[in-house]
């Protein structure tokens, strides 16, 4: 309880240090639209349901006046095992808005994240990684639940690094503002998931002094099923300094609002792909000692 009580202080004081002089925050460089599809529609053939959603998105925005052109189509780009990592009971990285993701396909990559839906709160934390050609950005992230500012930092690491002390996280990204975390504490996979994703990209719009790249990413409980249990379509706009125009913006809203009025596609009962793998299973997130933090760190909107 009382290591508990700890890392829940250390915990109140990295919020607060996220504030620190962040009184005019940075501005994104990425912005991230996201909206989440019914899987069932994308069972056995994902590339012909790809391209069948984006005939009809196609169709969608010129019905809603959209006066540029989506190129292109979808062509499988990666497969990859995806995990999720944090201590069991006390989910301190879910606590503190951080979360540990890993990647592993022909590399193994390591992504920490912190993300909030306060701009000034993502704009005053550094993360660092450990190893040379680390690569931070900060982006806006905006779901049909939620706009959300996050500041990440991915790297390539060894396979032979075990992941399996919270020290570890640490270890990788030796400077993360206001992160605290009780380095013994047991790190591990969030609700025993090992996901396999497959995601296709390939269709892209000029939007003007920016363009907007699409990409679907389909989630599997194991890599031979045929049917994913999480469907998303997003489409990423990036402007160097964060020079985003008034009409990319207006474009870009455009075509988001489509893609969310897109009912015959659209799943408007799920929720965001990192509070799916935390509500997997609930039980991740509670104390041995009964005091549940399940609450707190399933009810973040992203």
């Amino acid at each position: 309880m009382e290591k508990s009580m700890a890392w829940l202080k250390i915990a109140a004081l990295g919020a607060a240090w996220a504030m620190v002089g962040a009184a005019q925050a940075d501005v994104p460089t990425s912005r991230e639209y996201k909206v989440l599809l019914k899987p069932a529609l994308f069972a056995d053939h994902p590339k012909n349901a790809s391209n069948a959603y984006l005939a009809d998105l196609k169709a969608a925005l010129v019905s809603a006046g959209f006066d540029r052109s989506v190129d292109g189509s979808f062509a499988k780009d990666k497969e990859r095992t995806v995990r999720f990592y944090d201590s069991p009971g006390s989910c301190q990285l879910r606590a503190q808005s951080y979360s540990f993701r890993e990647r592993v396909s022909d590399k193994r990559e390591s992504t920490l994240k912190f993300r909030s839906t306060s701009q000034s709160a993502a704009a005053g934390v550094t993360i660092t990684g450990s190893e040379s050609g680390a690569d931070s950005k900060f982006e806006m992230d905006k779901t049909a639940s939620a706009t959300a500012y996050s500041r990440s930092t991915k790297q390539n690491f060894s396979n032979g690094k075990n992941l399996n002390k919270m020290k570890d996280v640490t270890d990788l990204y030796p400077v993360a503002t206001g992160l605290g975390i009780v380095r013994d504490d047991p790190l591990v996979v969030v609700g025993g998931l090992s996901i396999w994703e497959k995601t296709y990209d390939g269709p892209d719009s000029d939007l003007g002094q920016q363009g907007a790249d699409f990409t679907v990413s389909l989630w599997y409980l194991n890599e031979n099923d045929s049917t994913p249990v999480v469907a998303e379509a997003s489409f990423t706009v990036e402007a160097s300094g964060g020079d985003f125009t008034n009409k990319v913006t207006q474009r870009s809203e455009l075509i988001f609002n489509t893609m969310t009025q897109m009912s015959s596609w659209t799943a408007p009962a799920a929720i965001p792909k990192t509070n799916w793998v935390y509500q997997y299973d609930p039980s991740f997130c509670s104390t041995s000692q009964g005091v549940s933090t399940e609450a707190s760190a399933l009810a973040q909107p992203f």
